[in-house]
């Protein structure tokens, strides 16, 4: 049986990126090289930054400001190659050449290390709304201590208040009205949501990463997380 699924464009194109990153062919059967040492294009990548910069360690922007353009961007696809899968996943979610020229000069710093990164925060919001609710009230109504609470302050404020006979029949007929009041209400909300801005981050190698992936999906875990 096949199975179609519809995907956005956008989905697709970061699926096929993503595919494409854990599928790169890599060296032929017996020449793969071991996790801790980096490709050659790599490693004159990194002689050429030292010879420039006093030999002291290469940064994200000595690789962004490589004049050898060609160089850098063959050693990247080969260092792609020679990924671990976490590793792969963690290069593929850079949304920038920033975020990937400092992946790389971390890479360069210690080619085992993956970078994972986890973030718990505290936000605190207040808001202010002002309202406004139009009622129907008689004179005595509004004179009442509820409302004006004077009968001289309600004579005068019924002089330009829009008005209508009362709802109920009897009222009506003995000439007794209803004037609109407007009731403003001035509203403060707070709030305190845990979700934003305290981050934390650690780096681990692909091994420690494999470890710590299988240690989470395992269901029996469950009360060390409580």
């Amino acid at each position: 049986m096949i199975v179609t699924f519809a995907l956005s464009v956008g989905l697709k194109q970061k699926l096929d990126k993503f595919v494409a990153l854990c599928t790169m062919p890599g060296r032929p059967a017996g020449t793969r090289i071991a996790a801790e040492q980096m490709p050659k294009k790599m490693k004159e990548l990194e002689e050429a930054l030292k010879a420039l910069n006093g030999d002291r360690v290469v940064s994200a922007e000595d690789i962004t400001n490589c004049a050898d353009k060609r160089l850098r961007n063959r050693a990247t696809t080969a260092m792609v190659r020679t990924l671990s899968v976490e590793q792969k996943v963690s290069y593929s979610r850079c949304q920038s050449d920033k975020e990937r020229h400092q992946w790389v000069a971390e890479y360069l710093l210690d080619p085992k290390k993956v970078k994972c990164e986890g973030a718990t925060s505290v936000s605190r919001t207040s808001t202010t709304t002002d309202k406004e609710v139009a009622i129907w009230i008689t004179e005595a109504e509004l004179c009442g201590p509820s409302y004006l609470n004077s009968t001289d302050h309600a004579a005068l404020a019924i002089t330009s208040l829009v008005n209508r006979p009362h709802e109920i029949g009897a009222l009506a007929a003995a000439g007794v009205k209803q004037y609109q009041w407007t009731i403003k209400q001035h509203v403060l909300g707070k709030a305190i949501t845990e979700a934003a801005t305290i981050g934390s981050s650690a780096e681990m190698s692909a091994e420690q990463g494999q470890m710590l992936r299988g240690h989470m999906s395992n269901s029996g875990n469950g009360e060390e997380m409580q």
